[in-house]
């Protein structure tokens, strides 16, 4: 259970009760016109957060950001805002206008005595997830644990979020598995008040148009300063982690922080590129690091506990995340400043808007929609596409034509930013920060605080900035290393065990091209990342796999069609043999049955009888 909680009620009810919730802060105001307003704040342990009550405002803050940013003046001022205390100082002083350009990952809630209004802030990024629902009597609720809104509503399943979630791994824009209950998007404000809710996008990628061009060493000269002001602003004095592996973005963190006392850590199958760059980094840098094995994970134990955490919508590849906490609790006062995993928003946001071309402002059109079908039928090749009745019933198969209209809203709403890669941060953020990076946070937050200095918008104007060439397959970012870090470039990179080179993008320009939505913002990887064997193995080795699923007789409203396989132990026995189809489909059947239990009380109808 993570972070904030609450609600916003013209009738002076609420009902969310926090009080078996550990560490948790409460505040509430009923004073004005049966104007009732709740906000609840956990406490984790070492991170002094509570719910604070100023003169004017309420506030309570989950996150961590750092430093102020004066969009016209290009200027930072020192704030750094860890916990509700931190972020009362700094409205109090700058105005709450001051929270539009924190630098960082947080959710905020303030509520403002004055304009009777509840306002709620995410960054620009949306790294943190929050649910929010609304009932007919204009009551507003929010929290960061989707459970806590069973308290004031029934779940029932939004078979269109359900539909998408299948064919992308995710949900598009605000949606979510559950009727009624939204995700709160990057960088909006959510205002809650007596004239009802009002919802802004406060920011978007700004315009690159007109800007003047510089030579490619002024270029990595300002790309250098921007990473190592980033990183160094975030680093600890006592310990700092990073999550290794053999790709580009966490092998420069560690180079910035050669001799800053780094403990390293990777996961993944023996041998493999990520394990072997990881282990060469960490011999190079001389790091104090660990391998996770994941041999001895037990499915069972942590299978519920990982979406109850994640609000249901987090991938089955991402157990390891409790494991790497367990390991990274060994580690006295340390951050992790690099994050799980390699994928981080700098590096990766070259790819991202290096691929401007294949959707740019420039194309009629015509060309436009043709495009949209190519990629939409990419980000489905090779996962069980919401419209194959081979694994799915007619309840999900008529849900299709809803998931497009979805799909192209999604484009539209990015594209009005007048950058693809605006459209890719909006999903990315969906998909594999949420994805990945969130449970792992959500878990690290009770032990140890984690700072990611790669969210930095600064560094995101930066290569949305630049010409077209220095964009393209990560060109720029890896003469960086290159240049600036030999040590860090001769280790072999996890995709082709060489000392990388700026010729790398040519190498890797198929996987960029071909898998660009389908693979770099966080959908089906196929076994080009997918790593993370263990799952796969537990699936076909746990003798008690059948207690996961479950025990439900099919009917005509059911989603998974078991018709192929008899019955859910004919699946099982299916995937024991390695069917990479029934692997699939059972992982589906896996989440969806711990959903069932967690949040639609058994409800959900799972099988379908043709």
């Amino acid at each position: 259970m993570q972070g904030l909680f609450g609600g916003f009620s013209r009738v002076g009810v609420i009902h969310i009760d926090s009080s078996k919730t550990p560490y948790s802060s409460q505040y509430k105001e009923s004073d004005w016109n049966s104007v009732q307003c709740q906000i609840g704040c956990l406490d984790f342990e070492n991170r002094d957060n509570k719910v604070i009550e100023h003169e004017r405002y309420v506030v309570a803050f989950f996150g961590y950001a750092l430093g102020l940013v004066d969009d016209e003046l290009n200027t930072m001022e020192e704030y750094v805002v860890e916990n509700s205390s931190d972020l009362i100082e700094l409205i109090s002083d700058r105005g709450e206008k001051a929270l539009l350009c924190l630098n960082g990952s947080f959710i905020a809630a303030i509520f403002d005595k004055a304009s009777q209004e509840l306002r709620i802030y995410n960054d620009r990024f949306g790294i943190y997830p929050l649910f929010y629902t609304t009932k007919e009597d204009g009551s507003f609720y929010f929290a960061q644990d989707a459970l806590l809104l069973k308290q004031v509503m029934q779940f029932d399943p939004d078979y269109i979020g359900i539909s998408e979630y299948l064919s992308f791994d995710y949900c598009l824009e605000d949606r979510t598995l559950f009727k009624n209950v939204s995700y709160i998007l990057p960088a909006q404000k959510i205002v809650v008040g007596m004239d009802g809710i009002y919802k802004e996008t406060y920011w978007e990628l700004p315009r690159c148009h007109g800007i003047k061009t510089k030579s490619k060493k002024e270029y990595l000269k300002e790309l250098n300063t921007l990473y190592r002001d980033a990183i160094m602003k975030r680093k600890s004095s006592v310990a700092n982690i990073i999550g290794l592996s053999g790709g580009f973005d966490s092998r420069l963190i560690l180079a910035v922080l050669d001799g800053k006392n780094v403990f390293s850590y990777n996961h993944g199958s023996r041998g493999s590129g990520d394990v072997v760059g990881a282990r060469a980094l960490a011999d190079v840098y001389a790091t104090n690091h660990h391998y996770l094995d994941f041999a001895d994970v037990d499915y069972n134990k942590i299978a519920k506990e990982i979406v109850i955490r994640t609000g249901g919508q987090m991938h089955h590849e991402e157990f390891y995340q409790l494991a790497s906490a367990y390991e990274k609790r060994k580690i006295a006062d340390a951050i992790e400043i690099a994050g799980i995993g390699g994928d981080a928003v700098s590096g990766q946001k070259s790819n991202f808007t290096g691929l401007v071309p294949i959707m740019s402002a420039k194309m009629t059109p015509k060309r436009k929609v043709r495009q949209r079908k190519r990629i939409l039928h990419d980000i489905t090749r090779g996962r069980q596409p919401a419209y194959d009745s081979k694994y799915y019933g007619p309840i999900i198969s008529s849900s299709w034509d809803k998931v497009k209209e979805d799909y192209n809203k999604a484009v539209d709403e990015a594209e009005k930013g007048f950058t693809f890669g605006n459209y890719s941060m909006r999903l990315k953020m969906r998909s594999i920060e949420r994805r990945i990076t969130m449970p792992s946070m959500a878990v690290t937050d009770q032990i140890l605080p984690v700072r990611l200095p790669i969210y930095d918008y600064r560094i995101i104007n930066f290569f949305n900035s630049i010409p077209q060439t220095y964009r393209f397959g990560q060109r720029l970012y890896i003469r960086l290393i290159q240049d600036y870090y030999p040590k860090a470039a001769s280790c072999p990179h996890s995709e082709t065990g060489k000392a990388i080179k700026e010729s790398h993008c040519v190498m890797t320009d198929f996987v960029t091209i071909k898998n660009f939505i389908r693979g770099k913002i966080g959908l089906n990887k196929t076994r080009y990342t997918n790593i993370f064997h263990f799952a796969d193995e537990a699936m076909l080795n746990n003798p008690s796999i059948n207690d996961i699923v479950a025990n439900q007789p099919p009917v005509d409203s059911g989603i998974f069609n078991l018709d192929e396989y008899g019955s859910v132990d004919g699946l099982i026995d299916k995937a024991k043999t390695g069917d990479n189809s029934a692997i699939k489909l059972l992982k589906n059947i896996i989440q969806f049955s711990l959903l069932n239990e967690s949040f639609y009380d058994g409800k959900l109808s799972l099988y379908y009888k043709p």
